[in-house]
């Protein structure tokens, strides 16, 4: 705002977006649906969510469990959602010799229950505005694995994006968003170290936390009372 379009920064104010903590994880505790359950039961899951666009990098993202499959054995990569470029998603999955490990689930009604059994859930966006998945995912327990893209990264991480290298941090592993092999990097890191997956696990709920309705609905209450004051 302050670059595009010349608001003044002392007329900005930032209010995060809020999560609904207690629907998110009643959500989290309900089955998965029979026709996953039977395909995921007593193997590691990555998980990744959204719409199937180019902006959600989910093509990478393949890419990338490609490379780290080899060494997570019996790993299945799950991408909840639906769009315009499941189609592409499908070739490129057959191309890598990958149908029986990845999977597309199409529309979840309810995709908490899959992101609560997850091991790893991985955001790979080229942007975000926030970033929600992820600290949904955090609030359900889960490590994630993130790509370093505008949008969302100071309040996940606490600290700015831009990095050409991977920071395992104490929330989580930030990975340069263009390059499958620090995405796969990431995911295999994670999950071989896993009191460092749990502790990430553990901080980045701490953090989640913080972002519930309660706190932006008072940051709008404050700020609409500041500005009908002048």
């Amino acid at each position: 705002m302050e670059r595009v379009y010349r608001v003044p920064a002392e007329r900005l104010t930032v209010i995060p977006n809020g999560i609904d903590r207690l629907a998110v994880r009643q959500k989290a505790a309900e089955p998965l649906p029979e026709s996953l359950r039977d395909k995921l039961t007593g193997r590691p899951i990555i998980c990744a969510f959204g719409r199937y666009t180019a902006a959600k990098g989910f093509e990478g993202l393949i890419r990338a469990f490609e490379k780290a499959e080899k060494y997570i054995p019996g790993a299945v990569l799950v991408i909840a959602g639906e769009g315009e470029r499941r189609g592409a998603y499908e070739r490129l999955i057959e191309s890598l010799c990958l149908k029986d490990r990845v999977i597309l689930t199409g529309w979840m009604d309810n995709p908490y229950s899959l992101m609560s059994k997850a091991d790893i859930a991985v955001a790979c966006s080229e942007y975000e505005g926030f970033g929600l998945v992820s600290f949904e995912a955090a609030l359900c327990g889960v490590p994630c694995v993130i790509a370093d893209r505008p949008g969302g990264i100071e309040e996940f991480f606490g600290q700015k994006g831009g990095n050409r290298e991977i920071l395992y941090t104490p929330v989580g592993a930030l990975c340069p968003k263009d390059d499958p092999s620090k995405i796969a990097e990431g995911i295999v890191y994670m999950w071989e170290n896993r009191d460092y997956a749990r502790k990430c696990a553990e901080n980045a709920l701490v953090n989640a936390e913080s972002f519930s309705l309660g706190r932006m609905t008072e940051s709008w209450r404050e700020l609409i009372e500041r500005e009908t004051a002048r």
